[in-house]
């Protein structure tokens, strides 16, 4: 399955076995001429628009009750549904544009992009990725090409924000309240790796550790910048680790993260050291009923199963 663009999925599939793509396909003459308005499309940029496989929906799939078809259409019904009540089917989409997306987290799959500050229109991860190296070149004094997405007068709105957070940190002031300074964190974060997965910028993280020790910050933000590093890092023991913490303090009406953030990447991290049972009660404890239906939640149900094999059934009259 591909992130074709911002609002279209394209699906291969096949009875027999599919080989890796062969994307030196773009270097043909013909398709050449073709693309020679658009950004360049490397090997790189196109696994990048890869969301899943049979493998990463085999959990959901295979315990699929009604198949789509002519005679019982699912899809078509789900989608005049979705029309009616207004509402938006972004699940599947949700995985080619999140920062921790499910599905990458529990492959455990590294994600590295081009570092150009241009890409291709509506294709969600090379759009983030060029959008992170211009904040980056900003950030950084380099020279940045204007002309990208969400910049204001040529500069990208989020520069501002990371330099701000920056300047902050470098004063060795207290924030004005510790649950700002890790919202600011975690949009921080995404505007310096947005689409990527397995690396950090270790640099960034060492001062901001640095400034918590500085200034003897509190549980909360130590945890928010632990739980986010073993994320990017896939490092998923130190991340489940901060989930127990976090997971207690959003119980308190005390939120240090992201929610929906909170419940997507901390289902996985538990499920990736072996906490089945936990993984379940964050699941349960944090599914709003707005996000029953949506694909991420199915496709986590699914995997907690998964793991956990099937509830044996309790024998009559007992």
């Amino acid at each position: 399955v591909h992130a074709a663009s911002g609002a279209d999925l394209l699906i291969i599939a096949s009875q027999q076995p599919l080989t890796s793509p062969d994307w030196t396909v773009v270097n043909a003459p013909g398709v050449q001429e073709d693309l020679k308005r658009n950004y360049p499309l490397t090997p790189v940029a196109f696994d990048a628009t890869r969301i899943a496989d049979r493998a990463s929906l085999a959990p959901l799939l295979d315990t699929w009750q009604t198949v789509n078809s002519d005679y019982y259409p699912i899809v078509d019904l789900g989608a005049e549904r979705t029309r009616f009540l207004k509402t938006r089917a972004m699940g599947f989409l949700g995985t080619a544009s999140d920062r921790f997306d499910i599905i990458s987290l529990y492959n455990g799959t590294s994600r590295v992009l081009p570092q150009v500050q241009q890409s291709p229109a509506e294709m969600p991860r090379l759009m983030k990725a060029a959008y992170t190296e211009r904040v980056r070149a900003t950030v950084n004094g380099q020279p940045v090409d204007s002309t990208g997405p969400g910049s204001f007068n040529g500069v990208p709105v989020s520069a501002w924000e990371v330099q701000t957070f920056e300047a902050h940190m470098a004063s060795g002031r207290l924030p004005v309240s510790w649950r700002q300074w890790a919202t600011t964190l975690t949009f921080v974060d995404g505007s310096l790796h947005a689409a990527s997965l397995g690396a950090v910028d270790e640099a960034f993280y060492g001062r901001v550790r640095a400034y918590l020790d500085r200034v003897k910050a509190p549980d909360g933000p130590r945890r928010a910048v632990q739980f986010l590093y073993g994320l990017g890092t896939l490092n998923f023991a130190a991340a489940a680790e901060a989930t127990t913490f976090l997971e207690a303090e959003f119980k308190a009406n005390r939120n240090w993260v992201d929610p929906a953030v909170l419940r997507n990447a901390g289902v996985i991290a538990r499920l990736k050291v072996g906490d089945v049972n936990g993984a379940e009660r964050l699941l349960d404890a944090m599914t709003q009923p707005a996000q029953r239906e949506d694909a991420r939640t199915l496709l986590l149900k699914a995997y907690v199963r998964a793991i956990r094999g099937p509830v044996p059934e309790k024998p009559a009259g007992s």
